[in-house]
């Protein structure tokens, strides 16, 4: 007896299989990640209690849900559906579904919820106005974030005793916030009303026993201010009250909320001294990972005993979370709800729809702060980003700082610091963004490592900083070395520097003196003539006929000879780095287009089961590219002939004339498992004809693949594979793709949308192929079709091929 199906990768015509309707007793249905768009059949079993049809292109609520009275639970979300909820819905499941999602559709009005024992609603990212409906009495979740919601907010609200998520985020609502809030607090762990027109005050009272984990008044017009009952909320881990009005000194008091994680007071009006005067010995925010105070009037010194405080900062135990991100958890620890923030990360805002539970960061920027900065920052070496700008800070920069080896950025600008900027601060392998521009520094800014990928703008307005990259060269003296062919105090005409002599003097001396000896006694060798005087053309123009035959230009031929012919091998080898100089580059100028962030690559670990790592740290100028990590080098000519950098943090913007294509030689290349922000594939990849095998897969590319990869033609292995159709390919790109790559033995195209696609091209693939996945692609051709494609296609093969499913189907119970 079948009863549970699921299948995706379909479309809506004649890819069901004829039995899924008619199977009397089938309880489950998935029929996620599809292309339904128009008519689907009804299921002749009236027992359906599951139901998931999200991830398609219904433009409407499917008639045959009119007969599904036991339905319980029903996921229309990331469709097409518009207008609103007709009325024949509410028979849909009126006694039994507890659970509907209708979020990422386009539903313009809800009028009231009919159902009886809803637990779970979800009407987010829709395009619904008016005022909040009454809520059922036994809803547990309710989400409404991102839509046009306004008015007030009735009080009748909290009848809805069992709420446990409430996210009315993103709307117009405005008014009061209902003080009967604090009394739903016993059973409420989420309550978000961040962005809407919510003025006055934060409710007063939290009753005891709260239960709150994540409180969200962000970007309102509140004025607080904040009261100490919500101590009462003990397991707190989120308070975000940022960008509103709340003019109110800090509140100590919650330095004992023992599993407070993220404090979020950005942009208020809130002022006064942070410093401590307790006495009390126990930690404040020991908890702490995420610490904004930024853009407010705090005055005095930094409070350093909040920051060696900071226990959740400090690795003293090696303590790691297993979750990835922060958020409400089922009991099979799959993310039902994950938090969200905004923030500023390496000088730019940045809204992050979910929290890393590694980050950990310090802004205390756009405040009074004054006196120094205290050494006790250097023991939070968990901190990935500390921001002190624009206060009146003074005094040195800590040497300390140069033991945070997880920092990732480092904003000190438009303070009064002075002294040097500490050397230790180089060693900071994964420091990608840096700032001390508008203070009193001065000396020597730090060399190599990192410090060679910043610019200018880092230093700005520092009158006695020197070196790269400023303008201003430092005066370090060094003592020439003496010139061993110069007699009677005469100076010689040698133009070739001592540490290139003394490079080759050991292996080549012997054989020098000799070619030496040969070219006085002979003259001038043709050969040697065109190989030296040639580099001193220029000179010879500047001088007058009678200076050109003096002694000394006269021997100077002679001499370079003397220098060059014993220096062999290093010469070589040297010129075979100058003539990868280009390449590195262009390979740091595309390491700059991004961001270095481990989240972009968090798939890495947990679908491919590899071991992700910023590869592009140890990318440094001035040292030789074909000994960084991921790149290979022909030896012969120092050309980059592959590059890996999949799994390497990289996270941004793709630019479409990244420098990439400055690598003509290029074999290999590989980015997968980082996140490029939804970017288009460039079409100039076509550039690179040597390539022979590219990886692209899960990389956060979207849009139509370029025709241009056809382009490849020496490709033996090609990987395209994404996630939830982000890339879609049309029939003449992938036509040309099939025709050209007629030695590809390995192709991925798991993902991709092909639904404008026949899936017989692939019939014409080369005879080298051995291996051919094209999972969750929305063919539009039936499953028997597919099925007799996929026997044909192995039978003209004479190697074995592995062919993934064109789409799945799972039946439980026979």
């Amino acid at each position: 007896m079948v009863t549970s199906a699921a299948a995706w990768g379909l479309t809506s015509t004649g890819t069901l299989p004829s039995w899924l309707y008619t199977a009397p007793s089938l309880k489950e249905i998935s029929l996620s990640q599809n292309q339904f768009s128009g008519h689907i059949k009804e299921f002749q079993s009236k027992s359906l209690e599951y139901l998931y049809l999200d991830n398609n292109k219904l433009s409407e609520f499917p008639q045959f849900l009119k007969g599904l009275k036991s339905l319980e639970s029903l996921d229309l979300s990331c469709n097409k559906i518009e207008g609103k909820i007709p009325q024949w819905m509410q028979e849909v499941g009126n006694d039994s579904l507890t659970y509907l999602n209708v979020s990422h559709n386009s539903l313009t009005e809800v009028e009231h919820f009919p159902w009886k024992n809803i637990e779970v609603l979800d009407l987010s990212s829709n395009l619904i106005s008016g005022n909040l409906p009454i809520l059922p009495s036994t809803i547990n979740v309710f989400l409404i974030s991102n839509n046009s919601f306004n008015g007030e907010v009735s009080s009748l609200i909290c009848n809805a005793t069992n709420l446990q998520i409430l996210d009315l985020s993103h709307n117009y609502l405005g008014g009061t916030i209902p003080q009967c809030f604090g009394n739903l607090s016993n059973s409420l762990l989420v309550l978000n009303l961040k962005k809407n027109k919510f003025y006055g005050k934060i409710p007063p009272t939290f009753a005891k026993g709260c239960q709150l984990t994540n409180f969200n008044l962000n970007g309102n017009f509140l004025e607080g201010p904040l009261t100490p009952s919500i101590l009462n909320c003990r397991g707190l881990e989120v308070l975000d009250l940022g960008n509103n009005k709340i003019n109110d000194t800090f509140p100590h008091w919650l330095g004992s909320l023992p599993f407070l994680q993220v404090l979020f007071l950005k942009s208020n009006h809130m002022h006064g001294s942070l410093r401590v005067n307790s006495s009390k010995s126990s930690p404040f925010f020991s908890k702490i990972q995420i610490f904004d105070l930024s853009s407010n009037y705090f005055s005095g010194p930094l409070p350093v005993r909040y920051i060696n405080s900071f226990k959740g900062i400090i690795n003293l135990e090696k303590i790691g979370s297993k979750l990835s991100y922060m958020g409400v958890y089922d009991s099979k620890g799959s993310d039902f709800y994950t938090y969200s923030i905004g923030i500023v990360m390496k000088g730019q805002y940045m809204e992050l729809v979910k929290i890393f539970t590694m980050w950990m960061i310090i802004d205390l920027s756009n405040n009074q702060f004054e006196g120094g900065i205290p050494e006790v920052f250097g023991k939070l070496n968990l901190l990935k980003g500390l921001n002190l700008s624009h206060n009146n800070l003074n005094g040195g920069i800590p040497t300390s700082i140069g033991n945070l080896t997880s920092l990732e950025w480092l904003d000190l600008s438009s303070n009064r610091l002075s002294g040097t900027i500490p050397n230790g601060l180089a060693d900071l392998q994964y420091l990608s963004s840096f700032n001390v521009s508008e203070n009193q520094l001065h000396g020597q800014i730090p060399q190599g490592k990192q410090f060679n990928t910043f610019g200018n703008d880092s230093y700005e307005v520092n009158k006695g900083l020197c070196g790269f990259p400023v303008s201003k060269g430092c005066n370090i003296i060094e003592p020439a070395p003496p010139n061993v062919l110069e007699t009677d105090g005469s100076k010689s005409n040698i133009d070739f520097g001592w540490k290139v002599v003394l490079i080759g003097y050991r292996c080549g001396v012997v054989f020098g003196m000799s070619v030496g000896y040969v070219v006085f006694q002979t003259g001038k060798p043709k050969w040697l003539v065109n190989l030296v005087e040639n580099q001193q053309e220029k000179r010879r123009r500047r001088k007058s006929k009678k200076d050109r035959f003096a002694y000394g230009e006269g021997l100077h031929w002679y001499v370079s000879v003397f220098i060059i012919v014993p220096i062999p091998l290093p010469f070589i080898a040297f010129r075979a780095i100058c003539n990868g100089s280009h390449s590195c580059s262009s390979q740091i100028q595309f390491k700059d287009s991004f961001f270095i962030t481990e989240y972009a690559s968090s798939y890495c670990n947990e679908i491919a089961g590899l071991q992700s790592c910023p590869k592009t740290n140890s990318w440094k100028e001035g040292t030789d590219c074909c000994s960084w990590d991921g790149v290979t080098c022909d030896h012969l000519n120092a050309h980059v002939i592959a590059l890996d950098l999949s799994c390497s943090w990289l996270s941004g913007n793709f630019p479409p004339n990244t420098t990439l294509f400055l690598l003509p030689h290029l074999q290999k290349l590989n980015l997968a498992y980082n996140d490029f922000n939804l970017s288009k594939i460039p079409s100039d990849l076509g550039r690179f004809t040597s390539l022979f095998y590219l990886n692209l897969s899960n990389t956060g590319f979207a849009g139509e693949v370029p025709s241009q990869v056809s382009h490849l033609s020496k490709l033996v292995s090609l990987d395209l594979s994404c996630w939830a159709d982000a890339q879609t390919i049309d029939k003449h790109a992938l036509e040309g793709l099939v025709h050209n790559l007629t030695e590809v033995r390995h192709l991925f195209l798991d993902g991709m949308d092909m639904s404008s696609v026949n899936a017989h091209v692939f019939m014409n693939l080369s005879s080298s192929l051995r291996s051919l996945s094209l999972a969750f692609c929305d063919f539009v051709e039936s499953w028997t079709a597919m099925q007799h494609g996929a026997r044909s296609l192995l039978l003209s093969r004479p190697a074995a091929i592995e062919l993934s499913s064109f789409c799945l189907v799972r039946t439980n119970g026979f």
